[in-house]
């Protein structure tokens, strides 16, 4: 009974030590801010630990609702915690700038050491900063934020939006936008025109007119597109529907389901699959060089077309005819290859395509 005692004992004395351990120290706030704007007004948000959510509204004005929440083990570590955060505003009739600074009173060192850790997703308390910001719809906008999530209504207006380690969910972009995104998870129902920048992310979109995008080691995913013009590292290209594409990419794996008017490809290194291409498509160029591509023609196509390759595994479907090769380099097995699927036409080569090594695969649907 005595020893059942003492390894009670040993156990409370345990879980009291654990419990005092984990003890944290919160502290919280809450505050409001509104400003008038003008129509002209360029309006910049730039935050880090938390979320920026905007609503659009029918007035002049932009109201910041901001909800500061800290936690840490040990109160003096709060208190300089605390003492580090601070919120900027300047407003004039130009433009209004609301930042978060999180390193106000720390050493040039500390702050570099900060950084460090923030890039190996190390922090010693828990910093929550939100932010839920109601604007007017048609200003121009530029919203940064690191280590939280974004969240915006429809909007009219220019809006340039940068991203690290967080998700961004938008609805319709009607204006330029521009989008950078670092280690982020990206999800947009509609963009009018713009850039896209994308390192280390997801990213998703459903509808799109003039896109442009620089990506690298990413995953992108687009449903319907009219003219896309990609540069391409290390990705993984899923498109659904496009009008027409110009793509430079290099270790990348890429595949179109319908290719409807024209598309430029210069790959290395990588695979090329466009799985359906209309029929009254107007031209198609490919370079490629150590690629896998595929190429599948709706069987109502007409067309002649012209592959010059070397060492490359060339497979054709029936409805090609080859109607003439010619030995362009013996020593390095290169050659010039013409004809036409299903009808030859008096029209130039629509489909022309420069390949070394790698694969060449021209079927019918």
């Amino acid at each position: 009974m005595i020893k059942f005692s003492r390894q009670l004992l040993s156990l409370l004395l345990f879980l009291t030590v654990v419990v005092a351990a984990q003890a944290q120290y919160t502290e919280t706030k809450e505050f409001q801010k509104r400003f008038a704007v003008e129509p002209e007004t360029a309006i910049e948000i730039s935050n880090k630990y938390g979320k920026v959510e905007l609503v659009t509204w029918d007035k002049d004005s932009v109201l910041f609702d901001i909800r500061m929440k800290v936690e840490e083990r040990k109160m003096n570590r709060l208190d300089r915690t605390l003492n580090n955060i601070d919120f900027d505003f300047t407003s004039s009739s130009h433009y209004l700038i609301a930042r978060t600074i999180v390193d106000k009173n720390k050493s040039q060192l500390e702050a570099e050491f900060q950084r460090f850790k923030e890039t190996l997703l190390q922090a010693d308390g828990t910093i929550e900063i939100d932010y839920k910001v109601w604007v007017p719809a048609s200003n121009s906008l530029k919203v940064e934020n690191k280590f939280g999530d974004i969240y915006i209504d429809d909007y009219n207006g220019p809006i340039t939006i940068g991203l690290s380690n967080g998700k961004l969910k938008a609805h319709d972009l009607t204006n330029q936008a521009t989008i950078k995104l670092n280690f982020a998870d990206a999800s947009i129902n509609s963009m009018k025109k713009g850039r896209i920048f994308t390192n280390y992310s997801d990213f998703y979109l459903k509808k799109a007119d003039d896109i442009r995008i620089s990506s690298k080691s990413s995953e992108i995913e687009i449903i319907e597109s009219k003219s896309l013009t990609i540069d391409s590292r290390r990705d993984k290209f899923r498109l659904r529907e496009s009008e027409q594409v110009e793509a430079d990419a290099s270790f990348t794996s890429f595949r179109l389901n319908k290719l409807i008017d024209r598309g430029t490809f210069r790959f290395a290194y990588g695979d090329l699959e466009l799985e359906q291409i209309a029929p009254d498509f107007s031209d198609l160029y490919i370079q490629s060089r150590t690629t896998d591509v595929s190429l599948f023609f709706s069987p109502e196509a007409k067309f002649n077309f012209e592959l010059t390759e070397s060492k490359v595994d060339v497979t054709f479907g029936r409805e090609l005819k080859q109607t003439d090769k010619e030995v362009i380099d013996s020593k390095n097995s290169s050659n010039r290859i013409k004809g036409y699927f299903k009808q030859e036409t008096d029209k130039k080569h629509k489909v022309q395509i420069n390949a070394t090594a790698g694969s060449i695969r021209i079927f019918s649907n």
